[in-house]
């Protein structure tokens, strides 16, 4: 039984999104242009919904490598919390300067 390695990631912004076609991902982030990312030959991506998918392979350095890459395509923002990050990421929202006045 050959069992892989995987990490769940999470886009969190109004209108980001995420499709797949081939082996090209096609990230929806904001920006005015579509971001392409080219897979790697022995990763397979699971897309469960338009904001969340699975990176799948064999070798764990190179899910890892993945998900690094697609999770620096848009960090996460602290102040706004959008962003790309993995799944059960705890992440604490800061107060704004403005608000504290």
């Amino acid at each position: 039984m050959c069992l892989g390695f995987f990490e769940i990631l999470v886009i969190n912004g109004v209108g980001w999104r995420v499709s797949l076609q081939n082996r090209t991902l096609s990230f929806s982030l904001g920006f005015s242009h579509p971001i392409n990312y080219i897979l790697k030959e022995n990763i397979e991506v699971i897309l469960y919904a338009k904001q969340s998918f699975k990176v799948f392979g064999l070798d764990l350095n190179l899910v890892q490598q993945t998900v690094a890459d697609l999770c620096n395509l848009r960090l996460f923002n602290v102040y706004k919390g959008k962003g790309i990050y993995k799944q059960g990421t705890i992440f604490t929202l800061k107060e704004s300067s403005k608000s504290k006045a």
